[in-house]
């Protein structure tokens, strides 16, 4: 069980393992469906016309920025098209079954090995155990994807560990599903910049959009799940989300950053100047796939109150940590972190 306030900060490479993309791959796949009669057709019925879906996809295409939110974050004229264009394209991601693709792989297809160092959701949920104490855990999540994979795959374990009569053994199937819902709603999970709608367990009376779809969706279901994706222009730096993320980060103890990319607007956002001065005195992470000027920025900008010394990656591979019992980041996918440093999460 996790006993001091910890706080995961999660990026895009957090949800690779469950078949979603990472920034620079979604951008790719969205001007890629731009092009296709199904996402431009849905587009269409959502009143966009044929040349400015074809203006979208070419303007997107021919801009630098490694990332469709980067883009969109500047051209806010492309914001509504923009936002509905991810949802298109991530709706059909969402999958039940890749979130446990290690055990449904072996019995589709038992000559293929399962990918069991990329679940790390296995390896989280294993650190809070027992299960039906979940909402015991000092943990929230701050989660810059749009995608509901965690929460998901939290209330689907729980559900089918349990069983029709829930954590406490006596219930009602109603009252089973009610108990767990709120179990895994004790656990904050913040998703920055929205999320592709509401979970149909998660009752909070809100617009919803069940995990992996399944079938044909509508336009309508796009639009309304667009609604729940937000686009914050460069310029705005203030936003109520972040007022609640600073809160978590003041208030952790541990904090660990997870398939995070390190954008500079996205760090100064959720580490404002003097933030980290609190109570937090171990910060991880996962390094892996982040560029040498990714690592710079990370050792000589974001993050200068927090680490003001911060060894650059090249000096000594493959780690990048100022004291090895104070701030460590490695190059390591997030199960073989995990495994490595569970220590940290209960020191």
């Amino acid at each position: 069980m996790i006993t001091k306030k910890t706080v995961l900060v999660l990026g895009a490479g957090a949800s690779l393992a469950y078949g979603l993309p990472a920034g620079p791959e979604l951008k790719a796949k969205v001007i890629h469906n731009l092009g296709q009669p199904g996402t431009a057709n849905i587009l269409g019925e959502l009143g966009h016309c044929a040349t400015f879906i074809r203006r979208f996809a070419k303007d997107l295409a021919d801009s630098h920025p490694a990332s469709i939110d980067a883009y969109l974050a500047i051209r806010e004229d492309y914001i509504t098209i923009g936002k509905q264009a991810i949802a298109a394209t991530l709706i059909p991601l969402e999958e039940q079954k890749e979130l446990f693709r290690k055990w449904y792989i072996p019995y589709y297809n038992p000559s293929v090995a399962y990918p069991d160092n990329g679940h790390w959701y296995q390896e989280l949920c294993g650190m809070m155990d027992p299960m039906m104490k979940l909402d015991e855990n000092e943990l929230a999540v701050i989660t810059f994807n749009y995608d509901r994979s965690l929460e998901q795959y939290m209330y689907t374990s729980l559900r089918n560990l349990y069983g029709p009569y829930g954590p406490s053994g006596d219930m009602s199937k109603d009252q089973a599903d009610k108990e767990c819902e709120e179990k895994v709603k004790a656990i904050p999970i913040i998703h920055v910049y929205g999320q592709l709608g509401v979970l149909p367990w998660d009752n909070s009376g809100k617009d919803q959009l069940r995990y992996g779809p399944g079938g044909p969706f509508t336009p309508g279901i796009v639009r309304e799940a667009a609604k729940c994706i937000e686009i914050m222009p460069e310029a705005r730096q203030e936003s109520p989300i972040f007022s609640k993320t600073n809160t978590l980060i003041s208030d952790a103890e541990r904090i660990y950053f997870l398939g995070f990319g390190f954008d500079p607007t996205n760090v100064r956002r959720l580490l404002p100047p003097g933030l980290m001065k609190a109570k937090c005195d171990k910060m991880y992470g996962t390094l892996c796939g982040l560029s040498r000027p990714q690592r710079q920025f990370l050792a000589r900008h974001g993050f200068k109150e927090a680490m003001d010394d911060l060894i650059d990656s090249d000096a000594r591979p493959p780690e990048v940590y100022r004291d090895p019992d104070t701030y460590r980041f490695r190059d390591q996918n997030i199960c073989a972190w995990l495994k490595d440093n569970t220590h940290a999460l209960f020191d």
